[in-house]
């Protein structure tokens, strides 16, 4: 019955069976061409950046180039056996969309060229299940973790936008949020723990996804009276290409064992 016992707690580095993990994923966009921009209407002219609008609460506009993109999330591992733990995790992305976007492939966008870009708050719930090597004490060393998971899109109504209608800055006075978008996403991840305390691990990875992303009503509800320049179906175009378009991300990250 000893030796049973014993034989029980082995596994888990020196004796831990849970982690606690604390990371962010992304990519740079060094293939950034996955939705043409339009930077001359009238001459049909693009640009494969990725370009933003943003304006401060004085109605001062912003220009800028993201070539990054990434979220912030919070996993939790529980060690079943010797080379199998199962657990969670939770995101959090602030996703502005490009400044021009084409319709249809043709040449029309979704908003207009001087419109503050639209932004997303991304919430998203994984389930994970992790597997380890019998060379290395989970959760340290090499891991393979599958995930799966919903991904909820909220528009931002506490952003500072243009009025389609006069062209004004409008700073959005409808706090609430309501869910306009959710996707289901899948991830495998190649990923490598190191220790470098006795309750604490470095966390890194690459990570493969896949996904699709689904309206959830039939138009956003931005506040905007007139919103034929915020097109529900301009804005799930977008999102379906980004989502099903980050094939590969980067963890990294720390973890602490318990």
């Amino acid at each position: 019955m000893a030796s049973t016992n014993a034989q029980k707690k082995e596994f888990g580095y020196l004796g831990k069976k849970n982690l606690i993990s604390v990371y962010a994923t992304g990519n740079f966009r060094f293939f950034s061409a996955i939705v043409p921009q339009i930077t001359d209407i009238g001459n049909n002219s693009y640009n494969y950046g990725y370009d933003v609008n943003i304006y401060s609460d004085d109605g001062v506009l912003k220009k800028r180039s993201k070539i990054a993109r990434y979220d912030l999330r919070l996993g939790y591992t529980r060690l079943l056996k010797r080379g199998l733990g199962i657990g969670a995790e939770f995101g959090y992305e602030k996703f502005r969309l490009a400044r021009n976007t084409a319709s249809s492939g043709y040449y029309q966008t979704s908003f207009h060229y001087h419109s503050a870009s639209p932004v997303f708050n991304v919430f998203s719930t994984m389930v994970t299940v992790s597997f380890t090597g019998r060379r290395h004490l989970a959760p340290t060393g090499f891991v393979t973790t599958a995930g799966i998971g919903t991904k909820f899109y909220t528009f931002a109504r506490n952003e500072n936008y243009i009025n389609p209608e006069d062209g004004e800055l409008f700073i959005n006075p409808y706090p609430e949020y309501k869910k306009d978008f959710m996707a289901l996403n899948i991830f495998l991840e190649l990923g490598y723990r190191i220790p470098i305390a006795k309750f604490m691990v470095v966390d890194l990875g690459l990570r493969f996804n896949s996904g699709y992303v689904f309206k959830m009503s039939d138009e956003v509800d931005s506040g905007f009276e007139n919103e034929s320049e915020w097109d529900k179906d301009d804005f799930h175009r977008y999102l379906v290409t980004e989502n099903l378009g980050t094939l590969l991300t980067f963890k990294l990250g720390i973890g602490f064992m318990l």
